[in-house]
């Protein structure tokens, strides 16, 4: 009895078990001064120092098997493309609007999608809507503690400071202008 108990358990883990895969597709962006992802899925990523786009799609089957999304994958379901639209650079997943069906069944797909972007292009879905992406170099700064929280990372001090010039002789304040103001009027008024 306990080994046909432990051959059924194992069957149900491995039949809830999700089927998930990663398509990668690295997309040139050109001259194009946005990008514009056309997908209904969460968008994230990171900005990097390299001129193309590198673009991750991430899937899991809640209701397939390994071999169901490796065929769907072949089948160009999960193709990754680009396009330049005037100055945008439309990324778009083509086939991912189609609902699939198999035996009556629709599947369950979770779809994520994760960016590597050149620096200095504004990020948005087909909404117009801004896609937040990383900045390294703000991760750097925040593990380094030094991250804005609402303030300044610096603050304004006041401080007093001996200009030496590469003169020997003293400078009369009553001498030096700074904007057309002597510098003796402009010390008087501290």
């Amino acid at each position: 009895m306990r080994p046909f108990l432990f051959l059924a358990l194992s069957f149900m883990l491995s039949v809830q078990a999700n089927a998930q895969t990663t398509m990668l597709k690295t997309l040139n962006p050109g001259n194009s001064t946005a990008i514009v992802f056309d997908v209904k899925a969460p968008v994230n990523g990171k900005f990097w120092d390299q001129s193309h786009i590198r673009v991750l799609l991430n899937v899991s089957l809640e209701n397939g098997s390994e071999m169901l999304l490796k065929q769907l994958a072949e089948a160009g379901r999960y193709k990754i493309d680009g396009k330049v639209e005037g100055e945008n650079y439309v990324v778009m997943f083509p086939y991912l609007t189609r609902e699939v069906v198999i035996k009556g069944q629709k599947i369950v797909e979770t779809v994520s999608v994760e960016v590597l972007m050149p620096g200095g292009l504004a990020v948005t879905n087909v909404e117009g809507k801004p896609i937040q992406l990383v900045n390294p170099k703000v991760e750097e700064l925040k593990a380094q503690g030094m991250a804005m929280r609402g303030m300044p990372i610096f603050k304004p001090f006041e401080a007093d400071v001996l200009f030496k010039a590469g003169l020997t002789e003293e400078i009369n304040p009553e001498d030096v202008t700074i904007d057309g103001v002597k510098l003796s009027d402009l010390l008087k008024k501290k």
